[in-house]
C-alpha cells in the first residue's frame, strides 16, 4: 500500500502521534497540540501522486515551487561546458520531494558542504550546502543540484552511482524550505520563466525534441 507520506518520516510521525494520543487521555491540551503538530509534520512531508505526461526529449520539474533563475552558465562539475540554469526555489508550503527529470543514469553524484544562506539568493547555487547528481539521458546529460537554505539543513539523496531512474521518480527530499537547480542543454526551449509556478515529477520546463541532440559521453 502507497504511503502517502515520505518514508524518512513514518517512524517519526507514527511516534508522534502515538504520543499525542496518550497524552490525550491524561493532558488533553497537551495531547491535542502534539496531534495538531504531527498534522503539520505529515501536510509538510505528503508525497502526492505524480502522473508526469511527456515526450522525448522534454525535461520535467524536479521540485514544486517558483522559478527564481533562468540563465546560462558554464556548468564545470558534470556537463563541463555551456548549460541553461533553471532554478526552482520551495516553500515551506510546497512539496518537498524531488524528481528525476529524465530517463536516464546517474553518472555523477557529489555532495558539497557550504553555508545556508536563503535559497532564493544569487549566491545560494555557489556557496551553499548542495548535492549534486548528474544524469545521463538517451540524448543528453543533465543535471540536478539540491541546494540547502536558510532553514533547510538537511538533504536527502535516494539515489547513488548507477542507478537507473524513469523520468518523474523520486531522488529525493530536502527539509523545511529550499531550493533545487537543473542544468539543461544550452539550446534547450523553454517553457517556463521567472516567476512561473511549477509541479515536481509534472510541469515540463523545456524541450530539445526539435533541436539537435547532445551526446551523453
Amino acid at each position: 500500500m502507497r504511503i502517502p507520506v515520505a518514508k524518512e518520516v513514518v517512524a517519526p510521525l507514527a511516534l508522534l502521534m502515538l504520543v499525542g494520543i496518550i497524552l490525550l487521555l491524561y493532558l488533553p491540551w497537551l495531547g491535542l497540540v502534539t496531534l495538531v503538530v504531527a498534522a503539520l509534520v505529515a501536510a509538510f512531508f505528503r508525497d502526492p501522486v505524480r502522473v508526469p505526461a511527456y515526450g522525448p526529449g522534454d525535461f520535467i520539474s524536479p521540485a514544486d515551487g517558483r522559478v527564481v533563475a533562468v540563465e546560462r552558465v558554464a556548468e564545470d562539475q558534470y556537463i563541463k561546458g555551456a548549460a541553461l540554469r533553471v532554478g526552482v526555489f520551495m516553500s515551506l508550503l510546497n512539496v518537498h520531494i524531488n524528481y528525476s527529470p529524465v530517463t536516464g543514469r546517474v553518472a555523477y553524484m557529489r555532495y558539497s558542504p557550504g553555508r545556508f544562506a536563503p535559497a532564493n539568493s544569487r549566491k545560494a547555487p555557489l556557496e551553499n550546502e548542495s548535492n549534486a547528481i548528474g544524469i545521463a539521458g538517451p540524448s543528453c546529460r543533465i543535471m540536478v543540484k539540491q541546494i540547502a537554505g536558510i532553514i533547510a539543513r538537511r538533504i536527502v539523496c535516494d539515489c547513488s552511482l548507477g542507478t537507473s531512474l524513469s523520468a518523474g521518480q523520486k531522488i529525493g527530499l530536502i527539509k523545511f524550505g529550499s531550493r533545487v537547480d537543473i542544468y539543461l542543454p544550452p539550446h534547450c526551449r523553454l517553457f517556463v520563466e521567472i516567476g512561473s509556478r511549477v509541479r515536481g515529477g509534472e510541469t515540463i520546463l523545456g524541450t530539445v525534441a526539435d533541436e539537435k541532440d547532445i551526446p551523453c559521453s
